[in-house]
């Protein structure tokens, strides 16, 4: 490059001086004292990249000695894309100091800050651009656009999972088309000289490939999840389809990062659907929603009853907007259907009728309901207060008369789960829980009215065979209830709400108690000898005939003529 340099003509020569000698001497002879000594330079002025504001006349002028030598002994270093163009500047012969002592009284009553000297140096700007045109051959490039294919087979993607190996999208990134702007670099150049800097790092015009839409191949290569669906009429679940694609961003970056005309591979992955199959199906019947077990009898006829009612019940399934009712689905209790003879109440007795004792898998199906906050449609008390469960959260039924109703007012289908084992009645309900809270149930006692001992006289031998001070009816005391049904936070426990359920009225019953009859001895009567009568002798005259009779043979005795 030296060389080079040195064939040509010089491309940088002295700063030509304009003004003449006699105004130099003037300058110098005239203004000497007040330049020297008294005037100081405007604030932040700069010649050639060096700071002389602030200064004396003289002060600056030395400065600038110093920084001519920069311009004298060192090249002008230009990088462009890594390549590098060295101008030699050895043989320049730049006089800063005498540009700015010709130069400086332009600018004594200037605010300007900085002083343009490339209009007083001397150049062949054809043998720059010449220079600058040779080196920017090899930047010269036309542009080769980015392609793409996709490579591999796509999975099966309806299954419940997705394997093999997959698709791979290949991005081949093309090539920029490049220049260097040989014009611009020399404007830069006369720049740099002006602010007294000796390197330049210049970048190539250049247009590079088209990135790849990402966002139109996603649409063109990839399939969207497609998410299991719940009919919330028939509740069947739709098969779920898994969606297939590239991450966009990571393709982004992969691009980024790549060199032109280098091959990348982005790889497609399955994408899960928001909802499975399985998972939305497992949204059915998911969640105990209220649940009650009560202690059973251990009479064999009545056991037999609690099985039989709680097989009726159990398995039934309640749609959203659906209700049961529990005198239509167990049916009427016969011996038929299995059902035996086993002790229940009938007004204020206790009577023996076929399904004695189905009023508990019903008392069980009312309190879970409570819990499981759904709709009691109808629901009584019993006469008496039953010891299975809490006062007011019991449900009689009778075939010919109370029934227990209850409605799903949820968004998801119940099923009853009920059954009889191990001295126990249980029965759950199972759906879906989407409350934020859950529910408690509690009682508040409004009145009692106790019971009184009753005496029942009895015979000694009487036909049930009840002894003394043996009890004949058992006793109840008579109470007046209302339930409450308090909801919870799930979250924190807080109590949300308390309202009043139901009012229950329950009858007292007498004890009644057997008293056998006392009975009191009869006195024996008073005996007197007995009285004898004696009859007269009769005197039988005999017939007034010759015949002889013999008497009781044949013949009429006493018949007269």
């Amino acid at each position: 490059m030296a060389k080079f340099m040195q064939n040509k003509k010089r491309a940088w020569t002295i700063i030509s001086i304009v003004a003449a000698a006699s105004l130099l001497l003037l300058s110098l002879i005239g203004g000497a004292v007040y330049l020297l000594f008294i005037r100081t330079l405007p604030e932040d002025l700069s010649i050639a990249g060096t700071q002389v504001g602030g200064m004396k006349f003289f002060e600056a002028y030395h400065l600038l000695a110093e920084a001519e030598e920069q311009y004298q002994n060192k090249d002008l270093v230009i990088t462009v894309n890594g390549k590098m163009l060295r101008i030699c500047q050895e043989d320049s012969d730049i006089d800063l100091q005498r540009f700015f002592a010709v130069t400086y009284g332009m600018f004594q009553d200037s605010d300007t800050t900085e002083m343009d000297i490339t209009k007083h140096l001397s150049y062949d700007k054809d043998q720059i651009t010449e220079m600058l045109e040779e080196f920017a051959k090899p930047f010269e490039s036309s542009l080769v656009e980015t392609k793409y294919e996709v490579r591999g087979e796509r999975p099966d993607l309806t299954g419940a999972t997705v394997t093999g190996e997959g698709q791979v999208l290949v991005v081949l990134k093309g090539n920029p088309d490049s220049s260097l702007d040989t014009e611009m670099l020399y404007r830069a150049i006369i720049s740099c000289y002006n602010n007294g800097e000796f390197t330049l790092d210049f970048p190539l015009t250049s247009n590079p490939p088209s990135e790849p839409d990402w966002e139109a191949l996603t649409e063109e290569l990839c399939a969207k999840p497609v998410d299991a669906v719940m009919d919330m009429e028939t509740f069947e679940v739709s098969n779920h389809i898994y969606g297939y694609a590239f991450d966009i961003e990571e393709a982004k970056t992969v691009y980024a990062d790549a060199e032109y005309g280098e091959e990348i591979c982005i790889p497609f992955a399955p994408v899960k659907p928001a909802a499975l199959h399985e998972e939305l199906k497992a949204l059915l019947y998911r969640d105990v929603l209220g649940s009650y077990t009560a202690r059973a009898s251990s009479q064999y006829n009545r056991d037999i009853n609690l099985r039989l009612a709680c097989n009726a019940i159990n398995g039934k399934v309640l749609y959203p907007g659906d209700t049961i009712s529990y005198n239509a689905t167990l049916g009427k209790r016969t011996p038929e259907k299995g059902y035996r003879p086993a002790a229940s109440y009938f007004g204020s007795e206790t009577i023996t009728s076929y399904g004695g004792g189905i009023c508990q898998p019903s008392s069980c199906l009312y309190y879970a309901a409570l819990i499981a906050d759904i709709d009691i449609v109808e629901r009584h008390n019993h006469g008496f207060v039953s010891s299975y469960t809490p006062l007011g959260m019991d449900a009689t039924v009778d075939w010919s008369g109370p029934d227990l109703k209850v409605r799903n007012n949820t968004q998801y289908p119940i099923r009853i789960e009920a059954y009889s084992s191990g001295g126990t009645v249980t029965v759950k309900l199972i759906g879906t829980d989407t409350k934020d809270y859950y529910v408690k149930m509690t009682y508040e006692v409004l009145s009692v009215t106790n019971y009184k001992t009753v005496e029942v006289e009895m015979e000694k031998n009487n036909e049930k065979g009840y002894k003394d001070g043996e009890v004949i009816t058992t006793p109840y005391t008579g109470y007046k209830v209302r339930t409450y049904k308090l909801k919870y936070d799930k979250t924190t426990n807080e109590l949300i709400s308390s309202k009043a359920e139901a009012l229950s009225n329950y009858s007292k019953r007498d004890k009644e108690v057997c008293k056998i009859k006392v009975v009191t001895p009869t006195p024996p009567p008073t005996t007197t000898p007995p009285t004898t009568t004696v009859a007269p002798e009769e005197t039988t005259q005999p017939p007034e005939s010759s015949e002889t009779t013999t008497p009781g043979i044949g013949g009429n005795v006493g018949e007269d003529g």
